[in-house]
Formats: C-alpha cells, structure tokens, sequence
C-alpha cells in the first residue's frame, strides 16, 4: 500500500497558525466570530497527521504503542505542566478560595485526562462566568488525548488482517465509525447540547474526517494544477465559518462540518505538490500558507493556544465589565512571547528524540511530574482553597459566592418525572395541610424561595415550589437556552399546571428572569406574551389566583465579585450598580403588560422599590456588608428577604399571627465603602 510522504510540509503549519489566529481573535473579540471553528481544524489536522503516521508504522511492521504514547507525552505533556504549575501559582494570588478549588479540580482532571468531563458535568446555570475559569480550553486537549488513546488501538485491531493494511477497507471502517459519530453529534445538540460540545464521542468524527482524508489515494505530481484548484475550493469552507458564524451558531454537529472538510480538503488536495512542482495561479492558498511568518505561528500554536487562555481568564477575573479593546489587544500580543518562550525552551527540548532514548524513563519522569501536580491540587481542593489567604471581613462575601453551590430543597430541580408524581419540595409550616402557594418558575424562582417560606411560617400555612433552569412557568413555550429544558418545556409546564389544578392550590407564584424571554426579536417577544397570558389564564381557570412577580433588578457584575474588588482593591463599584432607567428598560416588556394581565385576573408585583438606594438612581446591591445577590441577578437568601414584603399580599388575612419577620426598608443612600 501507497501511504502519504510524513516529510515536513510547511502549509500544515500554516494550517495550524490560521486555526490558533482565529481562536485568539475570537477570545479577544477582535471581529472573528465563529473563529471558535479553529478548535475544530486542530482537530482534523491531528487526525490526518496521526493517521498517517500510525499506517505507516504499520505499513513498515514498526508500529508500537509505547513508542506512540511516548511521541505524545513530549508532544503535549511538558508544556502543559509548566503552563499548569504558572497557573495554579497565579491563582494563588487571585482567586477567591472556590475558584481556587475549582481551579484544582479542573487541574486535577487535566492530568487524568477528564477535564472535558469535568468541565462538562460542572457547567450548568449557576457555575461561575467560563470565560472567567484559567483553565476553560483544557477540555479540547482532553478530548484529543482521549482519541490518542482509544484511536491507535483501533487503527491497529482493524488493520491486524492485512500486512500491510488495506486502505480502502480501513477507510470504509472509518468513514462508518465517523458517520455515527456525527449522527450523535447531530442528534445531542437538539437536547444535549453542553455534552455536544465537551465530550469525545460527539466529537469524533472530526478527527476521524482527518484520518479519512489522510487514506485517501494522493493525486499525481503531474495533476498540480488539479491539487491546485481543489486547495482553492477548500478555503471558503475553511474560512467562511469563522466570519459567518457567531456565538449563537448551533455547533459542532453540521456547523462544523465545511471547516473540518475544508482543512482535510486541502491537506489532501496540496499532498502532491512538492516544492519542486510548477505553481499556477491556483496555488495562492498553498504558497500563503507556507509563509514563513504564518509557518512559524504555526510551530508555536500549541504553546500558544495553551497560554492566551490563561492571560485572558485572569484579566478578566477582577476587571469585570468588558474587557477595552486595548487591552484585548494588548493581551493578544502577550501571548506571544510567552508562546515563543515555552516552545523554545520547553516543547523544542523535550521533542527532540532519539532512537536511543527508552521508552520506560520518559514514562517515569512524565508520571512523576503529573503525580506532583495532582498533589497539589488534592491539597488545594483539601484545604478548602486556602481561604484563610483573605482577611475575615471578606467572608460575607465569599459565603455568598458560594451560596449557589448549596445542596438543599431551594437547590434541587424538579424533574418532569418528579412532577408527574407531585414529588414537590415543601416550604412554610409543613404539617399546616392544604397547600396555600405553588411558586413556578426559573432559577428567579429558586431565588424568592426563602422569602416565601419565611412568610408562610408567619402565617403558618404551607407552600410548594417547581422550577429548573431557564425555563419560564409559561405554557405551550419551547426555550432556547442550553441550560433550559428545550423541547421538554410545554409538557414540564403543563404538568405542572395540572398539579396545581388537581390539589386545588388557591394561589400561583410565577417568577423568572423575564428579559432573557422578552429580548429578542419584537415578533417573538409578542408570542412569548401572549403565552404568559395564556398562562395566566389557565391558571385562572384552575381556580387559583396567578401573581407575576418581575424580575429584580440586574447589576453589571456579579455582586460579591465587585464587592471584594471593592474591598481588597479600593475601587468604586458605583459603575456596575443597576441604574432605574437600566432596570426600567430590561423590565419594560412584563410592567407594560400590567393592565392586560390583570384584566386577566393576573396580579403584577414589583420588589424592585425594596432595592432601591434613597438617593433613587440605582439600586443595592449589599446592606450592612452582606451582599444581596449572589451573582448579578439571583438574590442571596438575606436578598430574598430583604424583598419579601413585596409578597405580603399573597398571604394576607391568612392568620391572626403576630408578625415575626421584618425586613430593613430604608437602604443607604450610596454603595458602602
């Protein structure tokens, strides 16, 4: 069998520095965005690389998988180690004591090889900003080194019939293992989308698409003109994605498809054209990709993509807002020299190989050098993250960092199954028998909680609560938030609302954050209305009392974030307070909608006017140093409180009990100092 030549060609390094280019100008935000597809290109080009170098091993009888687990380890291992070890030093000096436990955790998962898993089962709703976590672009190295060590043994248990192997039925077992792969990319990202995204068998078929490419016959050095034109088709589907796509793009699944095939299009395509081949105009894309300059960037983009990351993640740790586009720039250019050092004096030192050097040392010494961050960050994560490195009188706000993280009944999610049981977490004076309250919602919902069963232990009556996250209490309405329950919305809901119906429940508490459902275009922002008040009057209909509680005001920053900023820094936190006329705009859709709605007999409460400063400009967002968020919009447990007049027509006239409860109504007239 004929295999690609492995000698160095300069274009794929050129391939590699567009990739890692687009990926850094995304990050920064510099006018790339769908430069996240660059991920995607570093991975079919390690697909076509490594497939062609584990069939020619395998082609020449020399084929071994310790001497290909060693070529990865010097690969890959030295410099994400010295990158880890800055990181965790750094996030010593920065990071509060949970992020710097989670910053252990995502490290000790780095070196297990698991860190898109962890990233995966750790991003939800509530995890803190990704774009503030040091070590977010791990997961994609995971993913790779999770397909070196599954891919090589395959290749070799396909090929272990054929001496030297067929390529065109490894081909065939390829592309069959690379269509089902992305049809579970296709299929996860309609309901799994954060899986989609972080883990390998969703991913799969990228890299086996490279590996695809890689056995497929090279054309002919005489048919340069037809490489030629080929390399010319690859470079829309290769560079189209990255300035027509966005955020919002769905991806990976088909979206990744043009850049993934554009990449191994041109590999193939530009596999015969040797330097001494005759270059026609069509070869533009070759002879640019092999510049010098690009080729270079190219060599360095792994110790490059390795450490943007971090200098972006740490920046915007305690800038907060939006980062200035000078700095931006001038953290893309950082990244440079710290690229170039590790590549020359970690990544080039540790690359160079001998056949005399054994296999067993650099196993040894690369297990001892990982075992030794891993002890590391077991004693971060043990010691609960060195909390003790901050003063005391930062805890209130840390505590309330961390309140997002506690495991209790306002934490839990109501599941559709737990729904359709009537499986509901109860609130209030438990054994006081019918239910007076159901509070429905989303995680806004999960916010007023304490309020309401401070209120109905007052009263001495009971409540019950669903919500989950992301997902308004409106009927027949299909969210489109990842961390929402999609398609499984209207059934939760109307469950739901049959529940209330079956147990008679006289009263209805819907709460949300209802700008994330009223902000996009006006078209949908009037059919999501008219469902809220269809909403409104099945409930009605049910025989309960609907009351809409509106959203609380929304800061520029999370709150214990600006608050420590505040205090550890002596800065001023007045430009990230939510303004009246900033909350007025984001609330605007839902308070004009206050007369419909009660013509409906729905009932519209605003707790804003019990977060609001005297001076009557902007609104709180701590009282006597104790935080009323918990990020920007979710109110700790003691800001929950602080709003729970606001609900005190709902329980009115339901006992004769003394009042218990009584929450501060005057707040200061500027943030604490």
């Amino acid at each position: 069998m004929r295999t690609h030549s492995l000698e160095y060609r300069p274009e794929v390094d050129g391939l590699r520095a567009i990739a890692v280019l687009a990926v850094l100008a995304f990050h920064a935000g510099l006018g790339v965005p769908g430069g996240y597809v660059g991920v995607d290109v570093f991975f079919t080009i390690s697909g076509y690389l490594i497939t062609s170098i584990i069939v020619r091993d395998l082609s020449q009888g020399s084929f071994s998988l310790a001497r290909f687990f060693e070529r990865r380890i010097r690969r890959l291992l030295p410099a994400a180690l010295v990158m880890s070890l800055c990181v965790l030093g750094i996030g010593w000096s920065l990071l509060t004591a949970p992020d710097f436990v989670d910053l252990a955790k995502t490290t000790l998962s780095q070196f297990t090889l698991t860190a898109n898993i962890y990233l995966w089962k750790t991003t939800d709703y509530f995890a803190g900003p990704s774009d503030e976590k040091p070590l977010l672009h791990t997961w994609s190295l995971a993913v790779e080194e999770q397909f070196y060590l599954i891919y090589p043994i395959v290749l070799f248990w396909l090929c272990r019939s054929s001496k030297p192997p067929n390529r065109r039925v490894l081909g065939v077992w390829l592309g069959l293992l690379a269509l089902a792969s992305f049809a579970l990319s296709v299929w996860g990202l309609r309901d799994h989308q954060i899986a989609t995204f972080y883990l390998l068998p969703f991913r799969a078929w990228e890299m086996l698409l490279g590996g695809i490419f890689a056995l497929l016959p090279p054309l002919a050095k005489n048919r340069s003109t037809a490489g030629s034109l080929l390399s010319w088709s690859s470079v829309p589907l290769l560079m189209g994605p990255m300035w027509l796509y966005h955020a919002a793009t769905p991806f990976p699944a088909a979206a990744a498809l043009p850049p993934c095939a554009g990449c191994g299009l041109f590999m193939w395509a530009t596999s015969a054209l040797s330097p001494e081949s005759p270059r026609p105009r069509f070869g533009l894309p070759l002879l640019v990709l092999q510049h010098p300059v690009l080729v270079f960037v190219g060599r360095i983009s792994y110790s490059l993509y390795l450490w943007h990351w971090p200098l972006f993640a740490f920046t915007r740790y305690w800038t907060l807002g939006e980062l200035p586009l000078h700095l931006r720039l001038l953290l893309f250019a950082a990244a440079f020299p710290l690229a170039i050092l590790s590549w020359r004096f970690v990544e080039s030192p540790f690359r160079r190989s001998t056949e005399r050097h054994a296999s067993l040392p650099w196993f040894v010494a690369a297990g001892a050098a990982s075992l030794l961050v891993v002890l590391m960050a077991v004693v971060i994560i043990g010691s609960q993250g060195f909390e003790t490195r901050f003063p005391p009188s930062v805890r209130h706000y840390i505590a309330a960092q961390e309140e997002k993280l506690t495991g209790n009944r306002v934490s839990k999610k109501t599941s559709l199954e737990e729904a359709k049981a009537g499986q509901f977490p109860p609130f209030g004076e438990q054994d006081s028998g019918q239910p007076h309250l159901f509070v429905w919602g989303d995680s806004h919902a999960r916010s007023i909680l304490p309020a309401t069963d401070s209120l109905a232990r007052e009263h001495g009556v009971s409540v019950l609560s669903a919500w989950t996250s992301s997902t308004p209490p409106v009927l027949d309405y299909v969210p489109k938030d990842a961390y929402s329950l999609g398609r499984g919305a209207p059934e939760w809901n109307q469950v739901i609302l049959n529940q209330i119906a079956s147990r008679h429940i006289p009263h209805v508490l819907l709460a949300a954050k209802w700008n994330s459902y009223t902000s996009g275009p006006a078209v949908e922002t009037e059919q999501f209305l008219a469902a809220l008040d269809q909403t409104v009057t099945e409930i009605r209909r049910a025989g309960a009392t609907p009351w809409i509680l509106a959203q609380v005001p929304r800061h520029h920053a999370p709150v214990p974030k600006a608050l420590l900023r505040q205090l550890i820094l002596k800065t001023d936190v007045t430009s990230f307070l939510c303004s009246v006329e900033g909350h007025e705009a984001l609330s605007g859709p839902l308070l004009e909608r206050k007369d419909t709605l009660q013509s409906l007999g729905g009932r519209l409460l605003d707790a804003s006017s019990h977060l609001l400063l005297s001076n009557q400009a902007y609104y709180a967002m701590e009282i006597d140093g104790r935080p009323l968020y918990y990020d920007d919009h979710h109110l700790t447990r003691f800001g929950a409180h602080i709003v729970a007049p606001a609900l005190d027509g709902i329980f009115a006239g339901l006992s004769t009990r003394p009042a218990t409860f009584s929450a501060p109504r005057n707040l200061p007239s500027t943030p604490s100092k």
